[in-house]
């Protein structure tokens, strides 16, 4: 076994653990230095945990099990670009106002009945895929 001391741990700024069947997280939170972080094909509930990833530029929680998960957590994050949250089984997608950085939005097969996205959302989207 290998344990990274918390210098290892912040230098680490890109971390893909996609595919694994990983259902809890607590391993991931102390990495809050990630600037891309990709999840997908997983078996996650919620992304609660990454309240304090304040420098996540890119987040991938594709195909999971993420329902009407709290966005509202990255309001702080002045730098997430990119978020996809394709293949999971949310029926709406809160606080996307407060992704004040957002370019590319990514929102496929998902079980939206309504949609709701804020009216006061100012991005103007490069990349914005059907829902």
């Amino acid at each position: 076994d290998y344990l990274l001391d918390s210098t290892e741990i912040m230098n680490i700024v890109d971390l893909d653990i996609s595919g694994l069947g990983i259902e809890y997280t607590y391993f991931i939170e102390p990495f809050t230095s990630i600037v891309t972080l990709d999840l997908s094909d997983n078996e996650l509930h919620d992304v609660d945990f990454l309240a304090d990833f304040n420098v996540l530029e890119e987040l991938n929680v594709d195909n999971n099990y993420l329902r009407d998960a709290d966005l509202c957590i990255f309001t702080g994050n002045t730098v997430l670009t990119t978020l996809n949250i394709s293949n999971n089984i949310m029926e709406e997608i809160p606080c996307l106002n407060g992704l004040t950085s957002l370019i590319t939005l990514i929102s496929q097969n998902n079980y939206q009945k309504i949609l709701s996205i804020s009216s006061k959302v100012s991005n103007s989207y490069k990349s914005w895929l059907p829902f």
